[in-house]
């Protein structure tokens, strides 16, 4: 078992999604995001953390995500080899995970479109 970390800029993707569907008037939108977060995401992390698709492993598909991984893959390899970067894909969103030693931080939530 894990232990779920959220970063400030996993909070401030949540802050954003959540004005986007206040201002869209679906507020249960939010409400069932979050909590299909606590219910079943985080729970799913915790017991198996590398449940996610590898996310490095997967061909960029722009010039940006190519730049992306770039930078991450040294960040990821000075960690000793002991961090893994996981996508967890939900019905709408997509989590991005770190998953290093015994903790999973939850980096960014995007709306898959």
């Amino acid at each position: 078992s894990v232990i779920v970390k959220f970063t400030a800029n996993f909070e401030a993707n949540l802050a954003s999604i959540e004005a986007f569907l206040t201002e869209g008037e679906f507020v249960q939108g939010y409400e069932r995001l979050l909590d299909e977060l606590g219910e079943v995401v985080v729970p799913n992390i915790e017991r198996f953390p590398a449940m996610g698709r590898p996310f490095l492993a997967r061909a960029p598909q722009s010039v940006e995500a190519l730049a992306i991984a770039d930078r991450l893959r040294p960040r990821l390899a000075s960690l000793a080899g002991d961090a893994e970067l996981r996508e967890y894909v939900m019905h709408d969103y997509v989590i991005l995970y770190a998953f290093i030693r015994d903790s999973a931080y939850m980096l960014s939530i995007k709306h898959q479109r």
